[in-house]
Order: C-alpha cells, then structure tokens, then sequence
C-alpha cells in the first residue's frame, strides 16, 4: 500500500518534518535532514510527503490519482512513534511461514528470505507485511529457537541451525 501524507499548513508540515527528524534517519535526496528544507510553499495547503528512499513531496491530487492512501499528519505521526516490529523479531504469515527481522530503517523493514534466516530478501511497508499476513510470532516461541551464545549459535530451522 503506498501512503503520502497531507500537510494542510505550514504547522502540520514543520511538525511532520520534525516528526521524521526525530524518529528516523530518513533524508530528502539532496541528503540534508527533513527540517533543513522546506517545500511546503511549492504546493502549499495541497502538500503531501512519502517516504521512497528518501522523502519527496507533490500535491495531493498527484498521489490521490495514483491510489495512495493519503494519511493525515498526526497517523504518520503516531505510525512512526509505533515501532511495530525490531531486528530479529520472528514473523509468521499465514502459511507458517517465518522470516526474521533484520533491519528498520524509517518506515521499512527487511526481512530474510524464507529459507535462510542470515539472507536478505526485501524491504516491505508496515502496511505490506500487515496485508500480506505477516505477525510476530509470540516471543515465548520465538525464545525457544533461539541458542543463546551456543557453539554454533543462531536460529533453529525444522530443527537444523541457520
């Protein structure tokens, strides 16, 4: 699901900026933090932002025609003080399937691929690893696999360590 956020004032878009600022070390693509520009007069009260590899902003007429969900400023806010999943988190979908968090980075997260807990797959959205039936699997179990400074150490796959 692609997602932009929409800044109707200059007060929502300062916030925003230092929302992201504080909470991630996500850059616009002349690679100076969020508050050191400021891009909401190209747009004005029709100024939304989304994070790509960096951030980036049009009018939200570019981002309503292209499908996004468009986000007010203060559930960008709270989505981004929610930390939802953490670097070795284990996730299951619906198939019993399980990756393992390696990264967070922003808004992104990667996961390992499914058969290789030490390989990276992708970077997927909050949003896409919700749609796509990935949970973190309950820390107790997840515990269970892990060998705690074993002599081969690392997580227990169909009983093999990876």
């Amino acid at each position: 699901m692609k997602t932009a956020t929409h800044c109707p004032t200059q007060k929502d878009y300062d916030r925003l900026m230092k929302a992201y600022e504080e909470e991630t070390d996500i850059k616009w693509v002349t690679r100076v933090k969020p508050t050191e520009n400021n891009h909401w007069h190209c747009n004005k009260d029709k100024t939304c932002i989304e994070i790509q590899e960096h951030l980036t902003f049009c009018s939200i007429e570019y981002f309503t025609l292209r499908d996004y969900t468009i986000e007010t400023v203060d559930e960008t806010i709270n989505r981004l003080k929610r930390n939802m999943f953490e670097v070795g988190d284990i996730l299951v979908n619906r198939k019993n399937s399980e990756v393992k968090v390696l990264a967070v980075r922003d808004l992104l997260t990667a996961l390992s691929d499914e058969g290789d807990f030490k390989k990276s797959y992708d970077w997927y959205t909050e949003e896409e690893l919700e749609h796509n039936g990935w949970t973190k699997k309950d820390p107790n179990e997840a515990k269970k696999q892990w060998l705690l400074e074993g002599e081969k150490g690392g997580w227990l796959k169909d009983g093999n360590v990876v």
